[in-house]
């Protein structure tokens, strides 16, 4: 954490991309923080961020979420017209310029697979400490995947109630789920965002729920259930910084990273790795985590005599238990002499008693002993294993 800005990481790749960085930076700024810029080239680890940014690009690897590649080609957009086009480069030509002054070819047929393994083991590894995440256009399709979910690599065909818009003007649609973490963020009434996705998301990874859709009920939003703040979207909020609610996306993503940095330990600003069980076993993401899970605790020798103690306890529990279900008293029980505690364990009692005291509960009673003798003897057991 820098000062009182918490520090955020923005993902994005080696070639290109400088316009997305520059916007994002901007966007991180406005909102109170600090935005570093991380590519396969500059890596960083999730330790110093208190947020992980997974920034728009390439397409995803289709063989993480178990598809070949499609080799689609590409053709002139029917509904994008000249005038739309010159409208764009009008009223946004800042964007505009940007993205074409750093508009780069993109590399192995616009896929990057250095940098699917990056953001991948960043999102594991924010995941585990409970960061709080964004994924922007491409970075929502990589969320899905790493939960274990599925794209669609073509879109042909989906465009129905709406012509199909690639702008980065704010033309698309968009209708919010009513009851997602994004309506408290955007509202629940229709949005207008821009878009520049040639992908979408078909089967929904593990824990995750559509948060918002385009009129052709293709998704435009995910977000994590359980999880305090992860977040997909199809379109670029941060191009779009005159918008008041575009500009909360990241001022919400902020607010979460204050509140975990405040929880920090010592002042750090980097909240603890998480240890417990997650919802959903993502599938993509494990040939990534393998050399990046949390360090184990060095192995330590247990302590005799705290084992013996722990031990002794629980043979207590379970020798009072076994009284109270077997209505035996204390004091005919082997090895016990008026109130002295002297029997070892439940196993031992179940061993003993039968040929000990059979005589004592005779007929009837002694088979009800035996069986209540014996469920004592199997709910013990389970308990120590």
């Amino acid at each position: 954490m820098n000062g009182k800005r918490p520090l955020i990481g923005v993902t994005g790749p080696d070639r290109g991309g400088d316009a997305a960085w520059w916007f994002t930076r901007f966007a991180v700024w406005l909102a109170g923080g600090r935005a570093v810029r991380i590519t396969p080239r500059h890596l960083r680890t999730i330790d110093h961020l208190c947020g992980l940014i997974i920034g728009g690009g390439a397409d995803v690897d289709p063989t993480l979420y178990g598809q070949e590649i499609l080799h689609i080609a590409s053709a002139k957009r029917r509904d994008e017209t000249t005038a739309g086009y010159l409208a764009g480069a009008i009223l946004f030509p800042a964007t505009w310029l940007a993205r074409k002054l750093t508009a780069r070819r993109p590399l192995h047929r616009g896929r990057d697979a250095r940098r699917d393994e990056l953001e991948m083991r960043l999102i594991d590894q924010a995941v585990r400490r409970r960061l709080p995440i964004l994924g922007i256009c491409r970075g929502e399709q990589l969320l899905n995947v790493y939960f274990g979910g599925t794209l669609k690599q073509a879109l042909k065909g989906l465009y129905v109630e709406d012509p199909e818009v690639r702008t980065i003007l704010p033309r698309k649609r968009l209708l919010v789920e009513a009851n997602s973490k994004l309506a408290t963020i955007l509202g629940p009434h229709p949005q207008r965002v821009n878009a520049l996705h040639s992908q979408a998301i078909d089967r929904l990874g593990d824990g995750l729920r559509v948060a918002a859709r385009d009129r052709n009920g293709i998704v435009q939003a995910i977000e994590h259930i359980s999880l305090p703040f992860v977040l997909g979207v199809q379109w670029h909020p941060e191009y779009l910084p005159q918008k008041r609610e575009q500009r909360r996306i990241f001022e919400t993503l902020l607010r979460h990273a204050r509140r975990d940095a405040q929880a920090a330990p010592n002042g750090t600003g980097v909240a603890r790795p998480r240890t417990e069980h997650r919802q959903g076993a993502p599938v993509a993401k494990k040939k990534f985590q393998a050399s990046n899970r949390p360090q184990q605790a060095a192995s330590r020798k247990p302590d005799p005599k705290k084992l013996a103690q722990e031990q002794e306890q629980r043979d207590e529990e379970n020798k009072r238990r076994f009284i109270d279900q077997s209505g035996i008293v204390a004091q005919d029980l082997p090895g016990t002499e008026h109130g002295q505690n002297a029997v070892p364990n439940a196993h031992e009692m179940t061993r003993n008693l039968p040929h000990q005291h059979g005589g004592k509960l005779g007929g009837e009673g002694a088979l009800r002993g035996d069986r209540d003798i014996s469920a004592a003897d199997d709910h013990g057991g389970r308990k120590n294993n």
